[in-house]
């Protein structure tokens, strides 16, 4: 049978191109190796980000854990940080991966597993693929095959072995008992070479493990068996050892026919080594441009050029900057972990990422949307949308108008944007908390009897009045003023509690 696309590797990347791909018309196979479910070493930890590009929720019986905040330790050092919202569910991946390809066979793609890719062969008009069982051909092929990709031979050269990082992870059964902190992840810098070690707690066991590059390995496994030591766990235990790429260098991730996506385009965070949200992002612009070459007929590699540029400015330009970063921290940790101890917003912003848009209901205004300038964020709005996870919503004009009065009141009007009024006159006519930063919207928040939550910053304290201050006199104006009418003098702002 021919089809229009087929899917290599049955990942998270790849069922995510496999499912959009039928959801968009296209008859699609999807290959997979091993035979499914299938053991995959991983910590488990799906972020948030992650989470909220799918178009469908995540079934609770696949959630072990859900993780609010992190420990980081080096040394004697210790920082912990716990935000207002989940940062990542814990999996097992051979449950969350067949959900996923489950998913896409909903979805009309078709299933062959336990069927490795031998080879294939370029054709001008078509993509002809040999199999352990058989031979399929297809107008194009998506490369979601991991780390030892097949697909990528016909595209670029195997990863350079500096450009790869050496995972080992260990399932440690416990007991719900011996779980301090069911929702706190740990993170230990100074045990893997430019990585780190983790400890995840799942439903019936602790997820331990290290990751580094695979360069700096003088022998993983006494490093590893130190890292369960200093934590006083077991050290007899059996251990799965992959690898997987470094993301943010230049690699090329199409030509004729073919797109690659996840671990086989060498998209994975070089500083937390996190490659699901960006398997997941890549599978579903991958099915983008592939859906608009079939519709133009065109899947020649000039064709498929834009999904380069699309990658890159959903996650390419945070890989290549996060690569940079990740050099410098893991060389220095004692002075990134400094940093963090001494400034939270830090961590906070690199936990934040993308708010979870997945667990509850969100409302935007088409103003919030308007600014979004990342475009990583606004394709996870983008999908929250299309799940109806995110409500778009305008102001009614009555209640922008005592929004208005109110901020004029408490002297913020003047600082605030439009879009700031849009946002609170669509929590006050629907009752919602705000999610914002913004102290003054925090502060209007708080006299329109709103509540509000933070992602970074702590939030206010007390509710505030602002006015004006002549430097001169020390007569009182109110925010609009600019100069002092008695001597003249410039204005100053000042903040009374209310």
């Amino acid at each position: 049978m021919d089809y229009d696309i087929i899917v290599v590797g049955a990942g998270p990347g790849g069922s995510t191109a496999a499912r959009q791909c039928a959801l968009n018309g296209l008859r699609t196979l999807l290959l997979e190796k091993e035979k499914l479910p299938r053991y995959k070493p991983c910590g488990g930890g799906v972020t948030s980000k992650a989470v909220s590009l799918l178009d469908f929720e995540i079934e609770e019986e696949l959630i072990e854990r859900e993780c609010y905040g992190v420990r980081f330790h080096y040394r004697s050092r210790e920082i912990e940080v716990k935000m207002p919202f989940r940062i990542t569910i814990l999996t097992s991946r051979d449950k969350f991966d067949m959900y996923l390809t489950e998913k896409a066979m909903d979805a009309g793609a078709e299933l062959r597993d336990s069927e490795r890719v031998r080879s294939l062969e370029l054709r001008k008009e078509c993509v002809n693929i040999k199999t352990d069982n058989s031979r399929y051909k297809a107008a194009a092929v998506i490369g979601a095959d991991g780390i030892n990709s097949i697909i990528s031979r016909y595209v670029r050269g195997r990863f350079k072995p500096t450009e790869l990082a050496l995972g080992l992870e260990a399932e440690i059964p416990v007991t719900a008992e011996d779980i301090e902190d069911p929702d706190m992840i740990s993170a230990y810098f100074g045990y893997a070479p430019r990585g780190y070690g983790w400890v995840f707690p799942k439903r019936e066991h602790l997820s331990v493990g290290i990751s580094g590059v695979l360069s700096g390995f003088k022998n993983p496994r006494d490093a590893f068996t130190d890292f369960l030591r200093r934590l006083n766990l077991n050290t007899d235990v059996k251990y799965h050892a992959h690898l997987l790429p470094i993301g943010g260098y230049d690699r090329t991730a199409y030509s004729d026919r073919i797109l690659l996506v996840g671990d086989a385009a060498g998209s994975v965070d070089p500083l937390i080594g996190e490659g699901i949200s960006y398997a997941i992002n890549s599978g579903k612009i991958a099915t983008d441009v592939m859906v608009n070459a079939h519709e133009r007929g065109d899947f020649s590699k000039t064709g498929l050029k834009k999904y380069d540029s699309m990658c890159h400015d959903a996650f390419g330009r945070y890989l290549k900057d996060a690569l940079r970063v990740s050099q410098l921290a893991y060389k220095h940790p004692e002075i990134f972990v400094k940093m963090l101890v001494s400034n939270r917003s830090l961590v906070n912003k690199t936990l934040r990422s993308d708010l979870d848009f997945s667990r509850n209901r969100y409302i935007i205004t088409n103003s919030v949307l308007s600014e979004l300038l990342d475009e990583s964020a606004r394709v996870a709005i983008e999908a929250a949308l299309k799940s109806k996870n995110i409500i778009l919503a305008e102001p009614r004009e009555d209640f922008l108008k005592k929004v208005k009065e109110v901020a004029i009141k408490t002297g913020d009007i003047s600082e605030m944007s439009s879009t700031d009024l849009d946002i609170l006159a669509v929590a006050l006519e629907r009752n919602l908390v705000i999610i914002s930063d913004d102290y003054r919207v925090q502060n209007v928040a708080s006299a329109l009897g709103l509540e509000f939550e933070t992602t970074i910053h702590e939030g206010i304290k007390h509710k505030l009045r602002w006015f004006k201050i002549c430097e001169g006199c020390g007569r009182k104006y109110p925010m609009e003023s600019d100069l002092c009418e008695i001597c003249g003098s410039r204005l100053k702002k000042r903040a009374m509690r209310l």
